[in-house]
């Protein structure tokens, strides 16, 4: 079987927070994917309040997962 590599980009990104300050972190990019994803860390450190809403997550191999919670942020270029 032959290995396949895939590369994706990372990126500095200028994220609001909720006193609608400027916060930088690094992110991770994937034009492939659907969905974007936050830590809890950086939901936490940017002030931002989170709305449930159950989404299930399909991946490679049928796993699935569900997610709990989403957010709306404003990203800064």
């Amino acid at each position: 079987m032959q290995q396949t590599n895939v590369l994706l980009w990372t990126t500095e990104m200028e994220i609001k927070d909720s006193n609608v300050k400027l916060q930088e972190f690094r992110t991770l990019l994937d034009n492939g994917s659907q969905y974007n994803f936050i830590t809890q860390h950086c939901i936490s450190a940017l002030g931002l309040t989170t709305t449930h809403h159950t989404t299930k997550l399909s991946g490679v191999g049928s796993l699935s997962s569900y997610r709990e919670a989403v957010i709306t942020l404003q990203i800064v270029s």
